[in-house]
């Protein structure tokens, strides 16, 4: 029997916003401390092991990743490429130039009173091996010192947008993953990195927003998600939001499910759902 269920929230402002900031975006993770649940179709409780324990690591810090991209990047801000004209040796040389661009250009953008946020992921191309970088900025830098700063000595700078939506910001996120593949990744490190003034986002937990009958209502037999009973959930307990994603995933050692939910801000009354394999 289920006897505490723990609702995480992660709001995607700063961890040190103002009291009356009110947040574009919410995850929330719900999961319980015990068992209780019987599905129709059960797996093997696996063993656990360094290389799922590895995967583990590697899907957290993709979630982290993205919330911070919820947090300090809107739809407006820049997602860039940058490009090299002549391949570097190693990815080392990526790094010690990215780290150089990033600190000639807060410098400069602190002269004319600009706070710069950054994040970029290092990326070796499949098919010719070439290095890239995926830069995510804040739309107040001025897009002619990109130019001076990395065009004018490395390559070429491509301007694109920050995703809008759920799953597209996840799909950024998703780089960590991919950027594992090759050397650019090392284990016990993340594959990003960003500017020091972006923190975590503000996380709260609270072990009686939901209760141990409401979690077990929000989940099939057969473990899926019941996106009526979840979105009925959002609309009593966080009005004004709506639910762009929601997932139920099982424990494959504990055989205990969780709910990933995220949610945006209404855009207008009516609340609705969509589930992806996000």
């Amino acid at each position: 029997m289920i006897e505490t269920v723990t609702t995480r929230i992660v709001e995607c402002i700063p961890v040190d916003a103002d009291r009356n900031t009110v947040a574009e975006n919410i995850e929330l993770d719900i999961y319980s401390s015990t068992g209780g649940f019987h599905f129709a179709t059960r797996s093997r409780r696996r063993q656990k092991s360094t290389a799922a324990q590895y995967l583990r690591n590697k899907r957290e810090s993709i979630k982290r990743l993205r919330r911070i991209i919820k947090t300090y990047f809107r739809p407006n801000d820049y997602y860039i490429t940058l490009t090299y004209r002549k391949n570097p040796k190693n990815v080392n040389t990526v790094y010690s130039d990215c780290e150089a661009f990033t600190g000639r250009l807060v410098r400069k953008c602190r002269r004319i009173g600009i706070e710069v946020f950054w994040l970029y992921i290092v990326e070796r191309g499949e098919e010719h091996g070439r290095y890239h970088v995926h830069l995510l900025l804040n739309q107040e830098v001025p897009k002619d010192l990109l130019y001076e700063l990395w065009e004018r000595v490395h390559g070429d700078v491509w301007f694109g947008q920050v995703p809008t939506t759920a799953k597209g910001t996840h799909r950024l996120a998703s780089y960590c993953r991919k950027a594992d593949t090759y050397e650019t990744h090392k284990r016990g490190q993340h594959a990003w990195r960003s500017s020091k003034n972006m923190k975590d986002p503000k996380m709260e937990t609270d072990n009686k927003l939901i209760s141990p009958s409401e979690f077990v209502g929000m989940i099939n037999g057969d473990g899926s998600v019941d996106e009526g009973k979840v979105v009925e959930m959002v609309n009593r307990k966080f009005p004004g939001y709506m639910v762009v994603h929601v997932k139920a995933v099982i424990n494959p050692y504990t055989e205990i499910p969780y709910l990933s939910i995220m949610l945006q801000k209404s855009v207008s009354s009516k609340t609705s759902c969509w589930v992806d394999d996000v």
